[in-house]
């Protein structure tokens, strides 16, 4: 009978805060590094608790991949060939967001939302002309 070794932190390749800076800043989740390092999420828990440097990385990853997608709605918003609702839905379960782009305290999983508002919302704005919406979070 094999038993499987933990995954510790001397197994994250030399170079995984590169990793994690590099995939996080074009939009990927957690769990796409995770499955790079081939690393299970326990692992990725105990390392947010016990290594500060790992820490930092993962809320600078965090921060970069959502700064990545909002950049794709806010580009996006004049191209007719672009899903506003599967953004808006995107949003909602990545980032936590409700309507309005406000975040949630905790996203409920499978709850239903009114995309349809947000982007009416928004394309009435963009009619109006204003430039100067500011993204809430």
């Amino acid at each position: 009978m094999s038993t499987k070794k933990k995954f510790e932190f001397s197994d994250l390749p030399e170079d995984w805060k590169e990793v994690i800076i590099g995939m996080m800043n074009e939009g990927a989740a957690i769990k796409e590094v995770l499955r790079e390092f081939s690393m299970p999420y326990t692992a990725h828990e105990k390392f947010l608790k016990e290594s500060e440097e790992y820490r930092e990385a993962i809320r600078l990853g965090e921060t970069l991949s959502e700064g990545w997608w909002l950049k794709e709605g806010r580009t996006n918003l004049p191209n007719k060939q672009f899903n506003n609702t599967l953004w808006v839905m995107n949003m909602n379960n990545r980032f936590g967001w409700k309507d309005g782009g406000k975040k949630q305290k905790k996203p409920k999983a499978g709850s239903k939302r009114d995309e349809e508002e947000v982007i009416t919302k928004y394309k009435q704005e963009d009619k109006d002309g204003d430039s100067n919406r500011k993204v809430q979070h």
